[in-house]
């Protein structure tokens, strides 16, 4: 794998851009969720203690700590070579605090994901399991229902995003 090519260093090559983009790509990702948020599950790559400037590497296990304005965030690192992809998966449980009135038995949940400027399109998909007995009212568009009480949501995100969804009991 090309991985094991990998290494951070404090270096800008030559200092041309294309050089830069033929070296690998190192990340501390973060998302940022609504305080309470509670981490089930996660799918990540460790970064062995070879690859790093602090010979620790990382394990990855994805770090959970407060955020501000009342948010919790999870957190860990990509160390990618060039041409590769990876992805990072994440299900969390959030609080029942998260959904707003909307109307005669309609609750909102609204989700924003903002992208780092400079990117050129970041592959997302997203799904949303909904509690037993409700569903979404009018899904917006690229919403599908999977199954049962799954929705999701995939796309290419280029700019902050805010999905809002309309939640109500099954009829």
């Amino acid at each position: 794998s090309g991985s094991s090519e990998c290494k951070q260093e404090i270096s800008y090559g030559n200092g041309t851009y294309q050089d830069m983009q033929q070296r690998c790509y190192l990340d501390y990702w973060r998302l940022y969720v609504p305080e309470g948020s509670e981490l089930v599950s996660s799918t990540t790559q460790p970064v062995p203690a070879d690859q790093l400037l602090n010979g620790a590497g990382w394990p990855g296990q994805v770090e959970t700590f407060t955020g501000e304005a009342g948010t919790q965030v999870f957190a860990g690192l990509i160390m990618l070579p060039p041409g590769e992809s990876r992805q990072v998966l994440l299900s969390y449980r959030l609080p029942p605090s998260i959904l707003q009135p909307a109307g005669p038995e309609l609750q909102e949940y609204r989700l924003r994901v903002q992208v780092q400027p400079g990117l050129e399109g970041l592959p997302f998909m997203v799904e949303v399991r909904l509690p037993q007995g409700f569903t979404l009212h009018e899904p917006g568009d690229g919403w599908q229902s999977m199954s049962g009480n799954v929705w999701s949501w995939s796309g290419v995100l280029d700019q902050m995003t805010t999905f809002s969804l309309m939640i109500g009991k099954s009829q």
